[in-house]
């Protein structure tokens, strides 16, 4: 009766390719692990040395103001400006290192690069509300004591030079408001001197505010001349008009007027009494009607009466003349009396003449002083509003200035200083990096990795039936029972040999791996001059 073969699983399979291919996966596997061992002992151990420095924010109450030091700012940039090539060559060549000052600048841009990638430099994220940030530096190198030494070299360093450079840019700041309220008090200095020249030159008071200045100011002298001389000046054409007028009505007057009349016998008498007074009356009316422009109500009301007193004494003249009878004949005395009150008339005349051309030109000439003063307080306005600018302004930066006065001498103090070392440098115990265990480990897992992979590779790279289970399942009918491989004495010879070949090889590799490593420990003289430089090439990109 037939027997059918039992099936394997996928991982009984798997188990069974590694362990009929183990030479594929343990020489790789002893290899590996080998070299992974001599490279853990060989390669440079690092130490790590740290240090954490608070930022603070100054601020300065006094000054009114309240913000981050300039110092502070910089924090944000603290991991380009610490790892900055040219930071890292200033530091080396203050602590004189030989192995970089004897290097040629190829060389020491090489040596600059690998100690930058030794360094890490880390920006804490300030937490809400904060007035602090800190600053986390850590150096790695194969010498405990260059490494406390260079740490605490490159942390003194960039603290120096942040708050120098802080300084210079406070005190840069602080010369710059210096100068800027030296000119503006030059420009005031200006403005005000050239204010009070215009003014001395137009007899201004230098106490007068300017006009548009919302103060209470005197009206100019100018102005109120001018005013003055305008109004005196209709009043006097007025009374020359009048004049003008009183004088023709006396002339035609005393061309109707006779030269001689004849007594009067009829005892009706004379009305020469009555003419004077109202003489008298109408040249009262006449001073009074000087004081009021001709738009007053008062003006027209004695113009009528004066008027009325004209006809008045028209008529008692005409009375007196067509009323007289024949008597003794004499000069007319009314006669002379009127040519005395045109001679009067006459002079006044030409007086009220002279006063209108005096104050005419008197007029003319306060316009022409009103036009310019116009102008001149013009400038005037203009220089006072630019002088009340400059002021403000330079109320402005005087302000500023003893703003940043305060804070150049708080930042010179040392109160100034935002730094604090919270965690100083310290010299570390053993090395931190990188870890033996961790390469070891990590080789014995990339040998066992290679060598199944290259057992699975072997195995499975070919087109074959691998096991009596791989025939069953392409069979129609089953399988009743399967064969060993036969092995004659001379493949058996061979495979042995072959094993041995590869035991021994390997044990060489290993072998000489150990020797190396012990060597190196030990004594590296031991070593020919090609291995010593083939270990030094794979020590130096860990340095």
């Amino acid at each position: 009766m037939a027997v059918e073969v039992e099936g394997r699983g996928q991982f009984q399979e798997f188990l069974g390719v590694l362990k009929a291919r183990r030479w594929w996966v343990l020489v790789p596997a002893v290899l590996v692990f080998a070299f992974g061992t001599s490279f853990a002992v060989v390669v440079p151990r690092k130490y790590v040395t740290r240090t954490q420095i608070e930022v603070r924010e100054t601020s300065l109450l006094e000054a009114g103001s309240r913000g981050p030091s300039s110092s502070s700012q910089e924090v944000q940039n603290a991991s380009y400006q610490i790892k900055a090539l040219a930071r890292l060559d200033s530091v080396l060549r203050t602590l004189k290192w030989p192995q970089y000052l004897a290097l040629s600048t190829m060389d020491q841009a090489e040596f600059r690069r690998r100690i930058q990638e030794s360094i890490e430099v880390t920006v804490h994220q300030k937490a809400k509300g904060a007035a602090s940030t800190f600053v986390t530096m850590g150096y790695a190198d194969t010498d405990p004591n260059r490494a406390v030494e260079f740490l605490t070299a490159l942390s003194t360093a960039w603290q120096e030079q942040v708050l120098e450079r802080g300084k210079t840019r406070e005190n840069a700041e602080l010369d710059k408001l210096k100068e800027t309220r030296s000119s503006l008090q030059l420009q005031l200095t200006e403005q005000e001197t050239e204010l009070a020249r215009l003014k001395e030159r137009y007899n201004i008071s230098p106490t007068q505010p300017a006009p548009g200045s919302n103060q209470a100011r005197g009206e100019d002298f100018v102005f109120e001349r001018l005013a003055k001389n305008e109004v005196d000046l209709e009043q006097v054409s007025q009374r020359e008009a009048l004049i003008k007028v009183d004088l023709a009505g006396k002339r035609d007057l005393l061309a109707k007027m006779p030269i001689e009349i004849t007594s009067d016998l009829s005892g009706t008498g004379s009305h020469s009494d009555e003419i004077t007074r109202l003489e008298n009356e109408r040249r009262e009316l006449e001073e009074k009607l000087g004081g009021y422009g001709r738009a007053h109500s008062q003006h027209k009301l004695l113009a009528s009466q004066i008027a009325e007193k004209s006809s008045q004494i028209d008529g008692l003249r005409q009375e007196m003349l067509e009323g007289g009878v024949a008597g003794v004949r004499r000069p007319n005395p009314e006669r002379a009396q009127l040519m005395k009150e045109i001679d009067a008339r006459e002079s006044e005349l030409e007086v009220a003449a002279a006063q209108r051309q005096w104050l005419a030109s008197a007029v003319i000439d306060d316009r022409e002083s009103a036009r310019v003063l116009q102008t001149v307080y013009s400038e005037v306005r203009q220089g006072e509003a630019e002088i009340h600018q400059l002021r403000l302004l330079q109320e402005q930066v005087n302000r500023s200035f003893q703003d940043k006065k305060l804070r150049v001498d708080h930042i010179n103090s040392a109160a100034g200083d935002p730094f604090e070392v919270t965690e100083r440098v310290t010299k570390p115990n053993r090395p931190t990096e990188p870890d033996p265990v961790l390469i070891t480990l990590f080789a014995l897992l990339l040998g066992l990795g290679l060598g199944s992979s290259l057992a699975l590779a072997a195995e499975y790279s070919g087109s074959v039936f691998r096991s009596v289970n791989d025939v069953s399942r392409v069979m129609v009918v089953p399988v009743l029972g399967s064969v060993g491989v036969i092995l004659t004495k001379a493949e058996v010879r061979r495979s042995r040999l072959s094993h041995t070949v590869i035991a021994a090889c390997t044990t060489a590799v290993v072998g000489g791996l150990v020797f190396l490593t012990w060597a190196w420990i030990t004594k590296s003289t031991l070593l020919t001059p090609a291995l010593h430089s083939l270990v030094e090439k794979v020590r130096a990109p860990f340095l």
